[in-house]
């Protein structure tokens, strides 16, 4: 099995005021903050119908089919992998009221394999180029908070009978703040 993905990048200019309303968007609301924390009874009612709705009986009604299914496609999965993924990290501008503009960028990142591996036995080998976090002032000043760097990390995943194990390697060159 070769799987090879390509990301190109994409660039966020947010506007002034956007990055609050982002954030409030993305807050829990309370009524599922209050289940969260052991709140209202009427939030434990509805969060209650909602796992009740998840156990009717689907397993029951249609499990041999599942298994089946499962069963025919673990039988037409290769023995071996290779994967190559480069994702293009977005570049995001923040406007800071004020002060100017803070571009954040993860650079791109590779994730492969070794060599072709089996599902049991994966070395992936992936690095992170061109990390940064700039700033650019009012009046078209930049400064580099953290340089673009290059942070590379090989993996190594082994799974046994009873248990598995994950190595890791980090490196990382040309980090400064």
């Amino acid at each position: 099995l070769d799987l090879r993905f390509d990301f190109a990048p994409l660039e966020i200019r947010l506007l002034e005021g956007a990055l609050e309303k982002l954030l409030k968007f993305f807050r829990c609301p309370p009524e599922v903050c209050d289940v969260a924390c052991g709140g209202s009874v009427a939030g434990d009612i509805q969060c209650q119908d909602t796992v009740d709705m998840s156990e009717d009986g689907v397993l029951d009604v249609h499990g041999d089919t599942a298994k089946d299914v499962a069963g025919l496609v673990y039988d037409h999965i290769p023995d071996k992998m290779s994967l190559q993924v480069r994702i293009a990290s977005p570049m995001i501008h923040v406007p800071v009221a004020g002060l100017g503009t803070s571009t954040i960028s993860l650079g791109s990142v590779q994730l492969s394999t070794v060599q072709p591996c089996t599902y049991t036995a994966i070395d992936l080998d992936m690095s992170l180029q061109q990390t940064s976090l700039r700033t650019t002032s009012l009046i078209g000043e930049r400064y580099d908070v953290v340089e673009p760097a290059c942070i590379s990390m090989l993996l190594k995943y082994r799974s046994f009978e009873h248990d598995s194990e994950l190595d890791v390697q980090a490196r990382m060159q040309g980090l400064a703040l």
